[in-house]
């Protein structure tokens, strides 16, 4: 069932990002475009990748590691947009935090299974 959520979760993304406009990622505030996927992505496979780490490979508990996992993926999320609102490179975007919690959503999803 894992193979078959992250298959599609995979399909699903490369036929959106293709339709995304190549200048999405220089629109400030862009509702759907590929620095939205990116923002899914990165927070899906830090979620599930520090998941695995943390119990495969440190012997943390699920359960512990599903939290530390979950928030640090978030806070990364959250520095990046701060990062990007101080340095005036992009306004602060609530639709990247929006797409961080989407991509853990989805990672979370994944391990529960």
């Amino acid at each position: 069932m894992k193979a078959f959520v992250v298959t599609i979760i995979i399909i699903f993304s490369i036929c959106f990002a293709q339709s995304a406009k190549a200048d999405s990622l220089n629109t400030p505030h862009r509702t759907i475009g590929f620095d939205k996927i990116k923002h899914v992505a990165f927070s899906c496979l830090w979620t599930l990748s520090s998941q695995y780490i943390m119990v495969n490979k440190s012997g943390f508990d699920e359960h512990k590691a599903l939290s530390y996992s979950v928030s640090s993926s978030a806070l990364i999320g959250l520095a990046k947009e701060l990062h990007d609102c101080q340095t005036k490179e992009r306004p602060f975007d609530w639709g990247d935090l929006i797409a961080d919690g989407v991509g853990i959503a989805i990672a979370v999803f994944i391990i529960i299974q």
